[in-house]
């Protein structure tokens, strides 16, 4: 029998839906109770008709017993609680299915994003697929889903042929179609969040640490620089070099493939003879495998201090180039502090695969520069006080980078653009002046796991063509948005939580389409999503809340489609509204669910038009239907299950759903 909490009424079979945790099926007790209004324990066909009828939705003779026998799997001519759950179940897993038929829909055929799928876009995909059409049987494909007859498929026409809703065609057109439907879950695991995200591998060959440091230590002194090679004094490229205390007056040369270059340990107070580093005026150069720089000897007048007070070796420059440039295939650098008070930046990668590990990065004029197809990997470095420029900027370039600590930067924490790809794990963007993330010309990349707070514009800003992927990611307590995708710029942003930005948690404008899926919005000093200025993309099956005037406001020339949202009113009502419509305002707002309001007036120029908290603020030409607006959360379910019960239409073929 199903196990309910604090006696909540069983049925009479055993229970289908035991996957439920028990303060689930608490929060379902109350939906169920909305129908249950004897308290009995059950729902009947009076009671059904009753709630209906509270809902707006008057049923024809009849409809009532047909509804029941739907869910009625015990011949009882009632619905039990656990039935009700197993209703409540199918539905869950509908939701699973249609979500599965966008991402194919999307991923694999309209990759364009335009929402139509063409006939040469099913061709492409078709082709992926391994089926290869005649121009007559994508002709037919096309004429026996399209429902508009315009030529095109809408999402909608494609759902109706995963689900087997379409019109018969040739034996072969229905072969390739049911090839499709086999062949979908592999290709779309392909573009799961899971793959996209996952940790990318480099593609030089990956040496061991164990390899490259297995041989002796050798100790580079202050008062006697030398140029290290593989043949000199027993070093080879199996040596890890040490930087001993004192004051680098003169250039270290390290020719070498493979190194490891670790600071010395610094006591955290530095004395006046206790110094460890002190670099010359001009920058260090890492060139084909060496460390190398200038024979300028150090001003000093400047007070130079080996040791920082975290006990890194450090290497401070003044100097219109970078403070070290590494150009050779595979290095270590360790305990570090690298510093850079000219124009140049403080570190310079121009090729190869090196590791940058526990480093203080500080350059005036930016703080790391990754281009030429490098492929560094970064861990645990703290990159900050850019004064004019970005922490990080990559350029035609791969990079992952994990556990750093972007703070103080001008332009941006990490800068993207040019075709690069970067995987950002587990970082933290505070305080900056600019931006914590940009995105553009191009570039894509990954942004997991790390959070955006108190910088100075945007959490993450993303245009001129990028597309990015962020998952699982916290943007908050911005002084801006709290994450921009205007001109041009796409995206998919999935699981994120934007919390109290300033301004809107999320801004689309000028040409952006994101795909905007299952967030968490929180906050908001206007709208928590505003789309305007001919912003389009999906806004889709996202929480939000605690905004001040609306949850998502379409603005002029704004096309998106917004669907599947759960959007509840604030604390104070007045003046809110769900989704606002201004004029020239385009797109759909289709099957989202409103809590908070009441079928009334609440203080602005709003109508309740097809089931839509609407604000309406001019002309527009937008699709509005099926949503939901209830004051309460048990009544907006309620509403939801009872549409379901009325027009049910599940799906008819199932499909195994891997790796969502």
């Amino acid at each position: 029998m199903l196990a309910v909490p604090n006696g909540l009424p069983q049925g009479r079979r055993g229970s289908v839906f035991t996957r439920m945790s028990e303060p689930v099926k608490a929060k379902y007790h109350q939906v169920f109770l909305q129908f249950d209004t004897d308290c009995n324990g059950e729902i009947d066909e009076y009671e059904l008709h009753s709630i209906m009828k509270k809902l707006g939705r008057d049923l024809q003779e009849g409809e009532a017993k047909r509804m029941i026998e739907q869910v009625d799997s015990d011949g009882s001519h009632v619905i039990y609680f656990d039935e009700f759950l197993a209703l409540l179940e199918m539905q869950q897993e509908d939701h699973k299915h249609l979500m599965f038929n966008r991402d194919v829909f999307r991923t694999v055929f309209n990759k364009s994003g335009s929402g139509l799928l063409t006939r040469e876009e099913l061709r492409t995909g078709l082709l992926t697929l391994g089926i290869q059409p005649t121009d007559v049987q994508i002709n037919e494909m096309i004429s026996i889903a399209d429902r508009s007859g315009e030529g095109t498929l809408s999402f909608e026409d494609f759902d109706r042929v995963m689900r087997g809703n379409h019109r018969r065609g040739s034996t072969i057109v229905m072969s390739m179609w049911d090839t499709v439907f086999d062949m979908a879950p592999a290709a779309a695991e392909k573009y799961s969040m899971v793959n996209k995200c996952a940790k990318p591998m480099r593609e030089f060959r990956h040496v061991s640490r164990d390899k490259i440091t297995c041989g002796k230590v050798r100790r580079v002194p202050a008062d006697k620089p030398k140029i290290l090679q593989p043949t000199i004094d027993g070093c080879d490229q199996k040596d890890v070099i040490e930087l001993e205390e004192g004051v680098y007056t003169e250039p270290i040369v390290i020719n070498v493939e493979n190194l490891t270059l670790i600071g010395a340990t610094c006591p955290l107070t530095p004395s006046p003879g206790n110094q460890s580093l002190l670099s010359t005026p001009d920058s260090a150069l890492l060139d084909s495998g060496s460390l190398s720089g200038s024979s300028h000897v150090a001003d000093s007048r400047r007070p130079y201090v080996g040791c920082s007070r975290n006990g890194k070796t450090v290497i401070e420059v003044t100097s219109r180039h970078p403070a070290v440039t590494l150009r050779c295939k595979r290095c270590f650098l360790e305990n570090l502090e690298i510093i850079n008070h000219g124009s140049g930046p403080a570190v310079q990668i121009d090729q190869g695969f090196p590791d940058l590990i526990n480093l203080d990065i500080k350059g005036q004029n930016g703080g790391l520069l990754i281009k030429n197809r490098s492929h560094p990997y970064v861990k645990s470095c703290n990159i900050s006080n850019s004064a004019r420029a970005w922490g990080v900027l990559i350029r035609e370039s791969k990079a992952i980078i994990e556990d750093c600590l972007f703070t103080g930067n001008c332009d941006g924490g990490i800068v993207v653009e040019r075709s690069s790809c970067p995987w950002i794990h587990k970082c933290r963007f505070v305080n900056g002046k600019g931006c914590g993330m940009v995105f553009g010309e191009t570039a894509s990349g990954v942004v997991v796991h790390s959070e955006f707070s108190g910088n100075g514009c945007a959490g993450v800003m993303v245009s001129n063509g990028a597309d990015p992927v962020l998952w699982k990611n916290r943007l908050h307590h911005g002084e801006a948005v709290g994450l921009s995708v205007t001109d041009g710029g796409r995206g998919t942003y999935e699981e994120n939580d934007f919390e109290d930005n300033e301004g809107a948690e999320v801004e689309i404008t000028h040409g952006g389409a994101p795909l905007l899926r299952r967030n968490h919005c929180l906050g908001g000093s206007g709208s928590a999503v505003l789309i305007d200025d001919g912003g389009h993309g999906y806004v889709e099956d996202n929480d939000i809340s605690g905004y001040r005037l609306a949850g998502v406001s379409v603005g002029r020339d704004a096309t998106p489609t917004v669907i599947d949202n759960t959007i509840t009113a604030p604390e104070q009502v007045a003046g809110t509204c769900g989704i606002a419509l201004k004029e020239d305002a385009k797109g759909k707002i289709v099957d989202n669910m409103l809590v908070g309001w009441a079928n009334t007036n609440n203080g602005r120029r709003q109508s309740i038009a097809n089931g839509l908290a609407l604000s309406i603020g001019g002309r527009i030409s937008t699709e509005i239907s099926g949503n939901i607006v209830r004051p309460t959360d048990q009544e907006a379910h309620a509403e939801k299950i009872a549409q379901s019960m009325r027009h049910r239409n599940l799906r008819r073929r199932s499909v195994c759903l891997t790796g969502k």
